[in-house]
């Protein structure tokens, strides 16, 4: 009698163990494959050329992914005078299985998201960014931005760029998430240390993204360094009423 009971019961817990060891390679191998997505794109987009790359550059990047591309206004579509063409790594399938997301992470699989987006007017490239994020039900928030363009006026009244016009950083915490922006000037890329690369590799961790300085340590460094030198300049500035930086 007893036997009868214990090899159906063994039977079961074969059968769950089984498949849980399938849910965590499936989990862990379909987060080295979006790695991977995600490292590809941005060698792809490595290639592209602000104030160079042609609309034709552009589509051709964002369709290799699978992308959209459409109007930079609300409604429209993607014409040569103004087009925005974007590519992501989503995850789909933890967005509508929210409960799984604490889950993997056990197993250190960290949930992310990671997406190009690309700006053209009148048939030449005009930004290029890349965002990398985790979201907020991972427990680990942190954003990320790298992006390359002209100059905007928005810009050019940053501490940063009168600091020195050729890239910029900046921080801040909005709703509880820090934000890390690294901008660099197309028109003026001899003045900026090269494009920085984001590291994503702690998504594969148990541990997870918890920082800025994991995403982008480089620049994040340069960051810091920055802000007695950007504090000097805008007391200097107060004391002299001097005007804002050109935009250039």
């Amino acid at each position: 009698m007893m036997r009868s009971v214990l090899i159906p019961l063994s039977i079961a817990i074969v059968a769950v163990l089984v498949a849980a060891a399938a849910s965590i390679g499936f989990a862990r191998h379909d987060n080295h494959v979006a790695l991977e997505r995600a490292y590809a794109m941005m060698s792809d987009s490595d290639g592209l050329k602000v104030n160079e790359s042609t609309l034709e550059d552009a589509l051709q990047f964002v369709r290799k992914y699978r992308g959209e591309e459409r109007s930079s206004k609300p409604t429209g579509t993607c014409q040569p005078s103004d087009c925005m063409a974007e590519t992501n790594v989503s995850p789909s399938f933890y967005g509508r299985h929210t409960w799984l997301i604490p889950v993997v992470k056990r197993i250190g699989v960290q949930v992310f998201e990671f997406n190009v987006t690309l700006w053209v007017e009148d048939g030449k490239l005009t930004a290029i960014e890349e965002i990398f994020f985790v979201p907020r039900a991972v427990g680990a928030d942190v954003y990320v931005e790298a992006m390359t363009s002209n100059p905007a006026e928005r810009n050019c009244r940053h501490s940063s760029y009168q600091l020195h016009p050729g890239f910029m950083t900046s921080y801040r915490e909005r709703y509880g998430t820090p934000e890390f922006t690294y901008w660099t000037n197309a028109r003026r890329p001899q003045e900026a240390p090269p494009h920085p690369r984001m590291n994503l590799n702690c998504v594969t961790t148990l541990a997870g993204c918890q920082s800025i300085a994991q995403i982008l340590p480089a620049a994040w460094v340069q960051h810091q360094a920055d802000q007695p030198k950007i504090e000097a300049l805008q007391r200097t500035m107060r004391a002299g009423n001097d005007s804002e930086a050109s935009c250039k």
